[in-house]
């Protein structure tokens, strides 16, 4: 990990990157590895691609280390509504658009620090309010030529005496518009989730979308008070 003693105030980085500074939104298809390390259990990876549009929408999916085509449930944000899409079920849950995620500054708000696959960084930590100190901690490193998405994540946290290690990095990039394929909405079944883990436990019996009843629950009080209009 490198860190660094510089002291830092956001006004400063805008100041030193002032050439790089864009007002455009740099699109951009990311590929990233996810790390899971818990003590005494085998490593654990999968894959995430985020694409991001010049419009400022996005996909996140599952994906194949490669990236190339969304095989698993994605999200898609677009101006106006946010669509979870899940093939196993052929469900779409809609809701309404959240706050944008991707903007046009490059002030990350962060430390800068070394390089990565050739983008500058900026590094920052974090720990949730409440947290007991060293308990878990996210270090996360944005990349300044890519609207500040994260490059690298590092994520420590206890559970009880385990302790667990997530790493999030980005192992391939390439610049400019995603497919529009990326983008499509296919012509599902509308599904909240409540319904969506019915619907799954039928095809797989046993087999639940989320994780506890009370994330699902949770997921589906959101879905009631969030639909479009």
């Amino acid at each position: 990990m490198v860190t660094s003693s510089k002291q830092y105030c956001p006004s400063d980085v805008a100041k030193d990157h002032r050439t790089r500074i864009s007002p455009e939104i740099q699109p951009f298809v990311a590929v990233y590895k996810i790390t899971t390390q818990r003590d005494g259990t085998p490593q654990i990876d999968s894959y995430l691609t985020l694409a991001v549009r010049k419009d400022g929408t996005f996909v996140t999916s599952n994906s194949t280390p490669v990236g190339s085509q969304f095989p698993t449930a994605r999200s898609i944000e677009l101006k106006d509504r946010y669509i979870v899409v899940d093939p196993l079920t052929e469900s779409i849950s809609t809701y309404k658009a959240y706050k944008p995620l991707v903007h046009a500054t490059q002030d990350c708000g962060g430390t800068p620090d070394a390089s990565t696959l050739g983008f500058e960084t900026e590094v920052s930590s974090r720990q949730p309010r409440g947290a007991p100190t060293g308990q878990e901690t996210t270090t996360t490193w944005q990349a300044i030529g890519l609207n500040c998405a994260p490059i690298r994540e590092e994520m420590i946290f206890n559970e009880g005496s385990t302790r667990i290690e997530i790493t999030k990095a980005v192992i391939s990039v390439q610049l400019g518009d995603p497919p529009a394929t990326y983008f499509d909405v296919p012509n599902y079944q509308e599904r909240g989730p409540a319904d969506l883990d019915n619907e799954v436990n039928k095809r797989l019996p046993g087999t639940h979308a989320f994780g506890s009843q009370k994330a699902m629950d949770t997921l589906q009080k959101v879905y009631e008070t969030s639909r479009p209009e």
